[in-house]
């Protein structure tokens, strides 16, 4: 019998994986690559998947359009005397005109306040001056720098690296990069030089000394807002299952690329097209319907916001609001597939068990299409269009295929198509195939019950939080009882935390009480179905630096910060180095890898209250699925403090105090809503007490 295997053999030795690549990749706004969300060259990609689709078979194939900001970036050079060195772009920076921008170069570090500072001090010093700056992305996102670089009226800004080994864009000394700005609409034109042609400036800056190095930026960008009609294409495709209540599996994999990349998200694409065509070849005909989405602005969508990927996802699924509910699986494919690379999988608890038993099984009985081995990360992580879809009740997995090495060339000219292991990526599809097999033929394979041990542990073990979760402090009941959260409520959610502790575990035995007809295990499913949703939704929450974590805990991490510093404010002899340090606490990142309050510090108050408004949470972003909270402003008494100002201690505790109070309301109104969220799933549960 023609299989699976066949189909994809046969595709491998047709070279159709390549030829999608070599196609998509071809595509670019400038020599150099780009296909960004509305541009012409991702509609020629959208257009090309939307006629690739329909002959593969696919009924309802359509393009769902995508408001988007559309940056056309068309190319950059940056001139020194004779030399013109090739310059990569940023979406969400503006260009510059036709001419270009002349002007002195002033070399500033990385672009802090103090680094500014160390060079001059004199108003206006900056002023129309072009800024090199040693890029820090493992740190600090470039929007920092280039807020910071408004601040001092620079008329533009040169970006590089001097990081070398694995991190950001350490890979090669000539590899140009880019990213997405996660800046505002206001902005000045910003360029990428490689390490090995930024060298070259430096050099000749150090050797001018006392003189100025007048140098010329060019960045060609255009820009279309979405306001003014800036447009991409989500593109969609089925195979119709025999299911028939509108339940289905979703394959994603988005269009849009930097420079031109060959794994991200190119490869993906090509995986996704291999694995539909060799199911019609086959003629397979699943019970739930297969939803392909290819999306559009994955990589940048939106200005004024730090949340400015994943657009044609959050777009998406605002308009196919009954997904949530329907869709039994979100199957993410991001970045792949290298050679040498092995799988890396990102799952949330509920459904790690499942994917980590399908991979030991292939592991023990098809070795040959896992080569190189797995990693499975029990947590939903931002970086792709899954957390979206996961934020927002779908039940999601994210399948990335890359080497080790790959973040020192993410979204570099090192992202290349000879990187690409053809064979792996038919390997995937068989991968990703199997498991929706299972999908279809079994009882859905979520495991509520580890989510909600999850939240216990987290809830009732501070050694918990710190040691297993890596929090920077306590975020359990204890914390919340520390930092003054109600005491009666916080006996009331952990009391329906062992309620649903409970509901979850007759999951599996119900099992054992349902005969396994098809309309049997779908009442089964639906009913699961419909409670992983709410579940998903009420304990998915964003932390400040875009981390999944439970939505009250950035609060408490924030309620902490504000008490430590309290603490010491009272004493007589006062810890000014705690003081402080309780203060970088408040709008810290649990995690600890990030601090807003501390990072603000060492920037302009005017960059800070800039990247401030990009932080906060908005309807039009997906920060809203995250319920992020409002972050306290406590940076001018930091600044305060830390600058050895004199100061009224009775007065700052007093507005510390009330900024407490503030955040504590706030931090009892989040255990509400995870309660009563929580009791919902529990009532949904309650089928399988039956």
């Amino acid at each position: 019998m023609y299989s699976i295997k066949d189909a994809l053999t046969e595709l491998y030795k047709a070279g159709y994986a390549e030829r999608i690549i070599n196609k998509l990749i071809g595509y670019g706004t400038s020599e150099i690559g780009y296909r960004l969300g509305g541009t012409w060259a991702e509609r020629k990609v959208s257009e090309l998947l939307f006629e690739e689709l329909k002959d593969i078979g696919l009924t309802d194939v359509c393009l769902e359009s995508v408001p988007t900001e559309s940056y056309e970036l068309k190319g950059a050079r940056v001139i020194v005397g004779e030399k013109i060195f090739t310059a990569s772009q940023f979406p969400g920076y503006v260009g510059t005109l036709d001419q270009g921008i002349t002007a002195p170069v002033i070399y500033a570090g990385k672009g802090r306040k103090k680094d500014y500072e160390k060079i001059s001090n004199d108003e206006g010093f900056f002023n129309g001056k072009l800024i090199l700056l040693d890029q820090d992305f493992d740190n600090l996102w470039c929007s920092w720098q280039v807020a910071e670089a408004m601040a001092h009226d620079a008329a533009g800004v040169i970006l590089t690296t001097e990081e070398k080994g694995r991190g950001f864009y350490s890979y090669a000394d000539d590899m140009l990069a880019a990213n997405d700005g996660q800046f505002l609409d206001e902005s000045i034109p910003t360029v990428y030089l490689s390490r090995k042609d930024a060298r070259q400036i430096k050099k000749q800056l150090a050797e001018e000394q006392a003189n100025e190095l007048i140098i010329t930026m060019v960045s060609n960008v255009n820009v279309t807002r979405i306001k003014d009609g800036g447009e991409g294409y989500n593109v969609l495709g089925k195979i119709k299952g025999s299911c028939t209540d509108g339940k289905m599996i979703v394959i994603s994999a988005h269009q849009d690329a930097h420079l031109r990349a060959g794994a991200d998200d190119t490869g993906a694409i090509a995986m996704v097209l291999c694995l539909v065509r060799a199911m019609i070849m086959v003629g397979y005909r699943p019970y739930y319907t297969i939803q392909v989405v290819f999306t559009s602005s994955e990589e940048y969508g939106i200005s004024n916001t730090v949340f400015d990927w994943q657009r044609g996802m959050f777009c998406a699924l605002k308009k196919h609001t009954d997904w949530s509910g329907k869709v039994v699986a979100l199957l993410n494919n991001e970045t792949m597939a290298e050679k040498g690379s092995r799988y890396r999988l990102f799952v949330p608890p509920e459904l790690f068990q499942a994917v980590s038993d399908h991979f030991n099984e292939l592991a023990n009985t098809r070795p040959e299409l896992v080569p190189n081995g797995y990693s499975i990360v029990e947590k939903i992580t931002t970086i792709g269009d899954e957390w979206v879809a996961y934020a927002s009740g779908i039940p999601s997995i994210s399948t990335v295929a890359n080497r080790d090495d790959y973040l020192s060339r993410y979204h570099s000219d090192y992202d290349r198509i000879d990187n690409i292991d053809f064979q792996m990526i038919c390997n995937i599809a068989q991968v990703l195939f199997l498991f929706i097999e299972k999908l279809n033929t079994d009882y859905l394979p979520y495991d509520l019950s580890r989510g909600a041990k999850k939240l216990a542990k987290q809830y009732n073990d501070p050694s918990y939080c710190t040691k297993e979760c890596g929090y920077v402090c306590d975020l359990s009941r204890y914390g919340l009882l520390s930092a003054g959260a109600d005491n009666a409520l916080i006996n009331s959610f952990g009391e329906t935390i062992e309620k649903f502790l409970q509901a979850t575990s007759l999951i599996e035995k119900r099992k054992k009480y349902v005969t396994e007809t098809m309309d049997e295990m779908n009442d089964f499913n639906t009913s699961l179905l419909n409670a992983y949703k709410k579940m998903i939704k009420t304990l998915v929450g964003l932390s400040v630096n875009q981390s999944t974590i439970y939505p009250y805990q950035q609060i408490l991490m924030n309620v902490f910060g504000i008490n430590v510093a309290i603490e010491e404010l009272l004493k007589e002899n006062i810890n000014i180095s705690r003081v402080l340090s309780g203060l970088e606490k408040v709008n810290q990142d649990p995690e600890g890898e990030f601090n807003f309050t501390k990072v603000g510090s060492e920037h302009s108050e005017q960059t800070y209250y800039k990247m401030r408004e990009t932080y906060s949470a908005k309807e039009t972003d997906w920060s809203i699925l995250g319920k992020m909270p409002d972050m306290p402003d406590v940076l001018p008494t930091y600044n305060k403090i830390k600058e050895g100002i004199t100061v009224d201690r009775q007065v700052i505790i007093k507005e510390l105090i009330l900024i407490k109070k503030e955040q504590i309301s706030k931090l009892n109104k989040s255990l509400e809503n995870m309660k009563n969220g929580i009791e919902e799933v529990i009532k949904e549960l309650s089928y399988f007490k039956n």
